[in-house]
């Protein structure tokens, strides 16, 4: 007699995800990333957990599950054994987090979402984001004293700050006298071109985030009156020259 075959129906799970998110962002500045883990199996997924990994020049912020709510949104670390719990995703079935990012690190940086589940080997996908800086220049002029008698001496001090991001290059900087003061002499990073009224104080090629550079201008009061020193910075980043004046009474 011959014997019936037995055949046994195996089903499992199968998992799938997909890691979308901005090309650019700037440098500390907070990056959202959509992750969609679907269930491609014919069993549960039980137990899924999704891991967010961005490297040692990013932080992972929150992780929002699902609709998003307040009560939805969980911290997720650097991908390990524990992340966020997705809970059991039906066959079928796709579950999505929205996931903030901020990087500190000008550079790109890869971010990799994990899934992983009971019976399921782990499943990860990529996309890089490429973190960008800017350079944020302060224009600042001063006169060290005031008021200021005929035939004496008024000293401005112009500082330019970037107190952005990245650096800045080509950063030249422009003072006018008005006519009632005569250029003396000036200091600073760069050496002064007079021409007439308008004193060119040079150019700094590159200008770091956090650096200052500072002139000092001394012009002699020729005669009585509320004149104003004017001072124009350009630069890479700027679109148009800033602008600055510092009023001076000469008596």
């Amino acid at each position: 007699m011959k014997s019936e075959e037995v055949s046994t129906l195996v089903r499992q799970p199968k998992l799938d995800v997909t890691v979308t998110g901005p090309e650019k962002e700037y440098i500390n500045k907070t990056a959202t990333y959509q992750v969609t883990v679907k269930n491609n199996g014919d069993a549960p997924a039980r137990h899924a957990v999704l891991g967010i990994d961005a490297g040692s020049g990013a932080t992972v912020g929150t992780v929002a599950v699902g609709s998003g709510n307040n009560n939805d949104a969980q911290v997720a670390a650097a991908y390990r054994k524990e992340g966020t719990d997705l809970d059991a995703i039906a066959p079928g079935e796709t579950k999505t987090a929205t996931v903030t990012i901020r990087a500190n690190q000008e550079g790109r940086v890869e971010v990799k979402a994990t899934a992983v589940a009971n019976c399921v080997t782990p499943v990860s996908a990529r996309t890089t984001t490429n973190i960008l800086t800017l350079p944020a220049l302060r224009l600042e002029v001063i006169d060290l004293d005031d008021p200021i008698r005929v035939g004496d001496s008024v000293v401005y001090r112009v500082t330019v700050k970037n107190q952005g991001t990245g650096a800045d290059r080509n950063v030249g900087v422009t003072a006018t006298l008005p006519p009632e003061l005569q250029f003396v002499t000036s200091e600073g990073p760069t050496q002064a071109k007079p021409e007439g009224q308008t004193i060119r104080l040079g150019t700094v090629e590159t200008l770091g985030a956090g650096q200052t550079a500072v002139w000092r201008i001394e012009a002699k009061a020729l005669r009585g009156g509320d004149v104003r020193l004017r001072v124009d910075l350009k630069s890479d980043s700027l679109g148009q020259a800033a602008t600055e004046t510092e009023p001076t009474r000469l008596y």
